[in-house]
Protein backbone atom coordinates (compact mmCIF):
# COMPACT_ATOMS: atom_id res chain seq x y z
CA UNK A 1 0.00 0.00 0.00
CA UNK A 2 1.41 3.39 -0.96
CA UNK A 3 2.03 5.81 1.87
CA UNK A 4 0.53 9.29 1.96
CA UNK A 5 3.16 11.89 0.98
CA UNK A 6 4.33 14.09 3.87
CA UNK A 7 2.20 17.21 4.20
CA UNK A 8 -0.81 15.75 2.36
CA UNK A 9 -3.85 15.61 4.61
CA UNK A 10 -5.03 12.21 5.84
CA UNK A 11 -8.74 11.48 6.33
CA UNK A 12 -9.97 10.34 9.74
CA UNK A 13 -12.98 10.39 12.05
CA UNK A 14 -13.52 11.69 15.58
CA UNK A 15 -16.38 9.95 17.38
CA UNK A 16 -17.82 11.89 20.31
CA UNK A 17 -19.59 9.39 22.56
CA UNK A 18 -21.86 10.95 25.15
CA UNK A 19 -24.35 10.02 27.81
CA UNK A 20 -26.30 13.08 28.93
CA UNK A 21 -23.56 15.50 30.10
CA UNK A 22 -20.72 12.97 30.20
CA UNK A 23 -18.28 12.04 27.44
CA UNK A 24 -16.40 8.77 26.97
CA UNK A 25 -12.88 9.96 26.11
CA UNK A 26 -9.67 8.11 25.37
CA UNK A 27 -6.40 8.91 27.16
CA UNK A 28 -4.07 7.97 24.32
CA UNK A 29 -1.13 5.59 24.82
CA UNK A 30 0.78 6.65 21.72
CA UNK A 31 1.32 9.53 19.33
CA UNK A 32 -0.30 11.55 18.04
CA UNK A 33 -1.56 13.15 21.24
CA UNK A 34 0.02 10.63 23.63
CA UNK A 35 -1.23 11.17 27.20
CA UNK A 36 -4.02 13.50 26.09
CA UNK A 37 -7.77 12.89 26.14
CA UNK A 38 -9.48 12.65 22.76
CA UNK A 39 -12.65 11.20 21.31
CA UNK A 40 -12.22 7.74 19.81
CA UNK A 41 -11.71 7.54 16.07
CA UNK A 42 -9.19 6.83 13.39
CA UNK A 43 -8.24 6.72 9.75
CA UNK A 44 -10.64 5.92 6.95
CA UNK A 45 -9.93 2.65 5.18
CA UNK A 46 -9.62 2.71 1.37
CA UNK A 47 -13.01 3.31 -0.28
CA UNK A 48 -14.70 3.72 3.14
CA UNK A 49 -17.12 6.60 3.73
CA UNK A 50 -16.67 8.72 6.90
CA UNK A 51 -19.86 7.52 8.67
CA UNK A 52 -18.95 3.86 8.17
CA UNK A 53 -15.45 4.61 9.47
CA UNK A 54 -16.85 6.34 12.57
CA UNK A 55 -19.12 3.38 13.36
CA UNK A 56 -16.26 0.89 12.73
CA UNK A 57 -13.70 2.84 14.79
CA UNK A 58 -16.16 3.14 17.69
CA UNK A 59 -16.66 -0.63 17.65
CA UNK A 60 -12.94 -1.41 17.30
CA UNK A 61 -11.84 0.91 20.11
CA UNK A 62 -14.72 0.48 22.58
CA UNK A 63 -16.69 -2.63 21.65
CA UNK A 64 -19.76 -0.38 21.60
CA UNK A 65 -22.06 -0.86 18.65
CA UNK A 66 -23.79 2.30 17.47
CA UNK A 67 -26.45 2.18 14.79
CA UNK A 68 -26.45 5.88 13.98
CA UNK A 69 -24.22 8.87 14.47
CA UNK A 70 -24.89 12.53 13.77
CA UNK A 71 -22.42 14.44 11.61
CA UNK A 72 -21.25 17.57 13.46
CA UNK A 73 -18.64 19.08 11.16
CA UNK A 74 -15.13 18.79 9.83
CA UNK A 75 -11.94 19.64 11.70
CA UNK A 76 -9.05 20.48 9.37
CA UNK A 77 -5.61 20.52 10.95
CA UNK A 78 -2.69 22.09 9.14
CA UNK A 79 0.79 21.91 10.58
CA UNK A 80 4.35 22.28 9.36
CA UNK A 81 4.94 18.81 10.84
CA UNK A 82 3.75 15.44 9.57
CA UNK A 83 0.48 15.94 11.49
CA UNK A 84 -2.05 17.08 8.88
CA UNK A 85 -5.59 15.69 9.04
CA UNK A 86 -9.13 16.16 7.83
CA UNK A 87 -11.32 14.81 10.64
CA UNK A 88 -15.01 14.10 10.11
CA UNK A 89 -16.63 14.67 13.52
CA UNK A 90 -19.63 12.58 14.61
CA UNK A 91 -21.58 12.32 17.85
CA UNK A 92 -23.53 9.36 19.24
CA UNK A 93 -25.64 9.13 22.38
CA UNK A 94 -24.87 5.89 24.20
CA UNK A 95 -25.78 4.17 27.44
CA UNK A 96 -23.45 4.85 30.34
CA UNK A 97 -21.53 1.61 30.67
CA UNK A 98 -18.34 0.95 32.61
CA UNK A 99 -15.45 2.07 30.38
CA UNK A 100 -14.34 -0.99 28.41
CA UNK A 101 -10.67 -1.93 27.95
CA UNK A 102 -9.06 -0.39 24.86
CA UNK A 103 -5.76 -1.20 23.16
CA UNK A 104 -5.37 2.49 22.19
CA UNK A 105 -5.34 3.77 25.79
CA UNK A 106 -7.62 4.25 28.79
CA UNK A 107 -11.29 5.11 28.27
CA UNK A 108 -12.83 7.35 30.94
CA UNK A 109 -16.14 9.11 31.44
CA UNK A 110 -15.49 12.85 31.74
CA UNK A 111 -18.25 15.25 32.81
CA UNK A 112 -18.83 18.20 30.48
CA UNK A 113 -17.96 20.53 33.37
CA UNK A 114 -14.53 18.82 33.66
CA UNK A 115 -13.54 18.67 29.97
CA UNK A 116 -11.46 21.85 30.23
CA UNK A 117 -9.63 20.41 33.26
CA UNK A 118 -8.20 17.32 31.53
CA UNK A 119 -5.33 17.53 29.06
CA UNK A 120 -6.67 17.62 25.48
CA UNK A 121 -5.05 18.47 22.13
CA UNK A 122 -5.20 22.17 21.28
CA UNK A 123 -7.16 21.38 18.13
CA UNK A 124 -9.87 19.39 19.94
Amino acid sequence: MASVPEGLKKSATLCVLRHQNDFLLLKRLKEPNQGLYTPVGGKLDPFEDPLSAAIRETWEETGIEVATMKYCGTLVETSPTKYNWINFVYVADIDRLPPPPCNEGELRWIAFSEVLNVPTPKTD
